[in-house]
């Protein structure tokens, strides 16, 4: 007699993620389904349904060894896995359109019923009939057969193996008028293949009719844009941009600042344009660690739409991670500009800024590794199961050695040397200039995507910053892995604390599917209550944590370098920061939270920078005469009055786009004095007649366009320093 394998356990997860998809779905969508559905006609209804089942066959028996086929598949995360009709006849198409109430009592069963109920009320013997058994496997009692028992706890499957007279027989007691308590392993995998068919289903067809008519949600079929021609534009501007002069110590701080600035206006529009937030939602979450195949292949299969909330999580951590190393950066460099004359400070802050320029570069590698393992990278990393990183994350190893990638893979060569651990900012430039010589062969194939290669653009961007820092800081040391290594620990504990959070965070109401954080409102709704949650959790809100993180460094700073000028030999860095998550001083990190929890107190209304929702007009206003000062009013030419009218119109729902070079000739013709400054940092000085008291300092874009983000970060950087609405200008 024939012994079968275990199936995998991949299989039995599947259908309860599945189901919980379907459940939190039709809990969340209940109402607007039912309503939609009911004012659908009969060939709306049609048409949906062809999307889902167009290749639906009731006479199509499931043969056994096909479903254990399909569930390797599955585990292997492959495409085309087969389905069968046979698996779920509830949802033929003729009974679906036929009555309007069929569905949403379908619906109404499989969703607020238990796998174990549903599995209860299954038709043993129907089951029996279209399923097609190996030859030589039997459903009685055999020595070597693997067993499958359905339980209404945890776990849900539990599976046994009989091995012969010595064992007490397999019990095939039903569950009431229903099935057999224990089937064979065969028909066990049958059961869960259906139950996984019919959620994924039904939660793909209340996808399908919350999306009929809404001009708001995505597409649900659209692809991952592939990229070739534009990013050759963006590395010839970029080229560009390591042409800038060397910029003097003083001018640093506020060139750091403006781009940090740069970051907090685009994080914050990401969240006010909900077709970006879900492209970047969409993008953390395809980019998942537990995607990258460990060392026997296996990835794991992130079904779950919990998993789009930890996606969004991990995107607004690396945000705000990323704001906050180039504020701290900016405040070290304020304060290493004003000590120059002092040694004792000097040295202490000059390692500091090394460490701190490293970590940037650190931030910007993982990001873009990050996308690269999962997309255009895929098959030359691996996911290490027994080691994680300092922040508790899954470890990734390249697979594979650059050098030994043939020549038509050079390009991947290049990328994967930008991903590797200890690599410095120069040799980081050096790479990227190879791979930008490669990118101008006419036969380069630059096949990647545009997630990886904004991504990468980013990186390359704060390189050249990075760079021109070293620039005019000659006696810039080498980066520490012990010496000024304060900040960086504490940024290590926050990352791990929220790893320890993000798993526990439920904004799956605001998630299920993903196209609903397009709905009005509801990405402001899902930071709530991530900020919510936080505030239970951690003690503080999200941001507050980063705003603490920045304040208690630059106070542990000005502390050391107190004592370093004092010539004091003291213990350092004995912060609540670092004893909170070592060693598992779970006491500890209470007595943080309810620190965090009597600051948060004390904060007004808006007090920190970092908040996720807040939009640059939140901004305060301006500390000068010029906020007081009336709003001048310019006669300009059409084109001109067209670029800020594109800029500054608040009431336009579908802003279009403007070109770099449109921006500068619009500015040049209000007299204002345009200077590049390091990296792609230009300053605009206002001419002297128009009384305005401070200059702008803006990035250039990547490539020659300034829309999407961008647009709306320009036009709030010219409202906060100038006051310039879409009035201001007029044609004469």
């Amino acid at each position: 007699m024939a012994v079968l394998d275990d199936f995998p356990d991949i299989a039995i997860q599947i259908p309860q993620d599945e189901h919980f998809n379907l459940e939190r779905r039709y809990r969340t969508h209940r109402s607007t389904v039912a309503e939609k559905w009911r004012s659908f006609t009969k060939n709306q209804r049609a048409h949906l349904c062809r999307r889902l089942f167009s290749k639906y066959n009731l006479r199509e028996p499931v043969d056994a060894k096909l479903v254990i086929h399909a569930s390797q598949l599955m585990s292997a995360d492959a495409e085309n896995v087969p389905t069968f009709s046979a698996l779920a006849p509830e949802l033929h198409p003729l009974r679906i359109c036929a009555d309007v109430d069929y569905l949403l009592n379908l619906l109404e069963e499989r969703a607020t019923k238990s796998l174990f109920e549903l599995y209860k009320a299954t038709d043993y013997s129907k089951v029996m009939e279209v399923l097609v058994l190996p030859e030589g496997i039997s459903t009685v009692n055999c020595p070597g057969m693997i067993y499958t028992t359905f339980t209404e706890g945890t776990p849900y499957v539990v599976q046994e193996e009989w091995k012969g007279d010595g064992d007490q027989p397999i019990s095939d007691e039903p569950l009431g008028d229903g099935p057999p308590s224990c089937v064979p392993g065969i028909v066990g995998m049958f059961v869960l293949e259906r139950q996984a068919h019919l959620a994924e289903e039904l939660g793909l067809l209340i996808a399908l009719i919350l999306k009929e008519d809404n001009p708001v949600w995505p597409s649900l079929d659209t692809d991952i844009e592939q990229l070739g021609s534009q990013s050759k534009t963006k590395f010839h501007d970029v080229a560009r941009d390591r042409d800038s002069a060397v910029v003097g110590i003083a001018e640093l701080p506020a060139i750091i600042d403006a781009f940090a600035v740069m970051l907090k206006c685009a994080s914050s529009q990401v969240v006010a344009n909900p077709a970006t937030l879900f492209e970047a939602i969409r993008a953390f979450r395809l980019s998942s660690a537990g995607r990258v195949p460990d060392k026997h292949g296996e990835s794991m299969l992130l079904i779950s739409d919990k998993h789009n909330s930890v996606a969004l999580v991990e995107l607004f951590q690396s945000d705000m991670t990323k704001i906050t190393v180039w504020n701290y950066l900016t405040c070290v460099l304020e304060r290493y500009a004003s000590h120059l004359d002092d040694p004792a400070y000097c040295e202490i802050l000059l390692q500091e800024i090394s460490n701190i320029c490293a970590l940037v570069f650190e931030c910007y590698q993982a990001n873009f590794q990050r996308m690269f393992q999962t997309l255009t990278g895929a098959g030359l990393f691996r996911r290490l199961t027994t080691k994680t990183t300092k922040s508790g994350e899954p470890c990734i190893v390249t697979e594979t050695e650059p050098d030994k990638l043939p020549e038509p893979l050079q390009f991947k060569h290049h990328l994967l040397r930008m991903c590797s651990p200890g690599i410095t900012i120069t040799k980081a430039l050096q790479y990227h200039d190879k791979t930008s010589d490669w990118s101008l062969k006419p036969d380069s194939d630059l096949d990647w995507t545009t997630y990886e290669m904004d991504s990468y653009f980013s990186m390359i961007s704060a390189v050249i910053m990075l760079d021109g820092i070293s620039e005019a800081i000659p006696q810039l040391p080498n980066p520490s892995t012990r010496k000024g290594r304060h900040f960086s620990r504490r940024l290590e504990q926050l990352d791990k604390e929220m790893n320890l959070l993000k798993t526990e965070i439920d904004l799956v109401d605001f998630l299920s599917p993903l196209e609903c954080i397009t709905e009005p409102g509801v990405a402001v709704a899902a930071t709530d209550a991530l900020d919510s949650f936080m505030l239970e959790k951690a003690g503080a809100k999200f941001s507050h944590l980063y705003q603490d993180l920045i304040e208690e460094s630059l106070a542990d700073l000005d502390r050391r370098c107190r004592e370093a000028k004092a010539q004091q030999e003291k213990e350092q860095d004995q912060s609540l920061w670092l004893s909170a998550f070592q060693g598992g001083d779970e006491e500890a990190r209470q007595e943080l939270v309810e620190q965090r929890r009597l600051k948060e107190k004390t904060r007004p209304a808006h007090s920190s920078i970092y908040d996720l929702a807040r939009t640059p007009e939140d901004a305060p206003p301006i500390a000068d005469d010029a906020a007081s000062a009336e709003v001048p009013h310019f006669t300009v030419t059409a084109s001109t009055k067209e670029v800020f009218a594109t800029l500054l119109d608040k009431s336009s729902a579908a802003k279009g786009s403007i070109t770099w070079a449109d921006f500068i000739a619009s500015m040049a013709e209000l007299r204002f004095s345009i200077i590049p400054k390091m990296g792609s940092v230009y300053a605009f000085l206002p001419p002297k007649a128009m009384n305005a008291q401070r200059s702008l300092t803006i990035h250039r874009p990547h490539q020659s366009k300034i829309e999407g983000t961008l647009l709306s970060y320009y036009a709030s950087r010219l409202r906060h320093v100038f006051g310039w609405d879409e009035n201001t200008f007029e044609t004469s």
